[in-house]
């Protein structure tokens, strides 16, 4: 049971390193983070997501020290997937809005069939969020906040 739950860990960690590193990779490439989030070193390895994901994930760690490993392995994991489901969430959302804007050309019933598969993400992105307890989604949302001033940074100059 222990081996499991190391290789469990270990795999969770690798992915979630990854994670951290191309996420804000992709969203600098899309002008919404600052542009050293969009340098690569020399090894094609987004460095400035991972070295300041890391500093964040240590600082959380530190903050939470009175936890015994397990719990505070359980809420870091809770807190990752919440925080990876909110794209979920408006990625669903904004798939419905398109099938909306272009006219979904069926009459009746039918007319409602392709929203289904994007209200049924979004239906369950909501419950896995929900369901991360009431610790992570809070931390998870005043994480989500901390990082509107970086966006504001980041979009200086530009006129919507």
């Amino acid at each position: 049971m222990a081996a499991g739950a190391a290789i469990s860990s270990f795999g969770a960690l690798n992915g979630w390193i990854l994670l951290q590193g191309q996420f804000p990779l992709a969203v600098a490439h899309d002008g919404l983070l600052p542009r050293a989030f969009a340098r690569l070193s020399k090894r094609s390895t987004p460095v400035t997501g991972i070295v300041i994901g890391s500093v964040f994930a240590t600082i959380l760690i530190s903050m939470n020290y009175t936890r015994g490993l397990v719990e505070e392995f359980t809420f870091i994991l809770l807190l990752a997937t919440l925080t990876s489901l909110v794209p979920y969430v408006f990625c669903s959302a904004a798939d419905a809005m398109v099938l909306l804007r272009g006219g979904v050309h069926a009459r009746g019933w039918r007319r409602l069939l392709p929203l289904l598969i994007p209200g049924l993400a979004f239906v369950y992105s909501l419950w896995a969020i929900g369901g991360a307890g009431r610790d992570a989604v809070y931390w998870g949302f005043m994480l989500i906040l901390a990082g509107f001033p970086m966006y504001v940074w980041s979009r200086r100059g530009y006129n919507s």
